[in-house]
């Protein structure tokens, strides 16, 4: 019997952070999470801006995900928002988890974003944004994907 998953916004990186994802994520060539570990310890990223936050997911006290919304940096627009750094350990894929992260992320980012960009190469993550009602995004190099919050709700 599988265990309930609980997601939750979290203040600070999660300590466990190291244990089991960023070795699962690196396996994969996936260097986002590296990059979140390294931008919070530099203070480059916290996920602290008006919107911005952090998910954690986990089943009992295992990490087993993790999602970000900023501020998109490459929009030059406020009120367009960045999906980030979401990874979900690979034996707890195809369980609806990833999608939770990404609905959750665009509920809370309602009141201050009109649309969430994001980029991807992976095919696999395009066909995961595209079932989840993203638009593909031509000719961009920083974002392959894009949503408008009122056609999310």
């Amino acid at each position: 019997m599988e265990s309930r998953i609980r997601i939750d916004r979290v203040e600070g990186l999660p300590p466990d952070l190291d244990a089991e994802m960023l070795p699962a994520a690196l396996r994969e060539g996936f260097t986002a999470l590296e990059r979140l570990r390294q931008d919070w310890e530099t203070g480059a990223n916290r996920f602290c801006g008006s919107g911005e936050v952090l998910y954690e997911a986990r089943s009992e006290d295992r990490l087993v995900g993790v999602c970000g919304m900023n501020r998109d940096p490459f929009a030059g627009d406020r009120a367009v928002g960045r999906l980030r750094r979401l990874f979900v350990l690979p034996e707890m894929r195809r369980r609806g988890l990833a999608r939770s992260l990404v609905r959750r992320a665009i509920q809370d980012a309602q009141p201050h974003f009109r649309s969430i960009r994001v980029r991807t190469h992976d095919l696999g993550a395009c066909a995961f944004y595209d079932a989840l009602g993203f638009s593909q995004v031509a000719a961009d190099e920083f974002a392959t994907h894009y949503i408008t919050l009122d056609a999310a709700s």
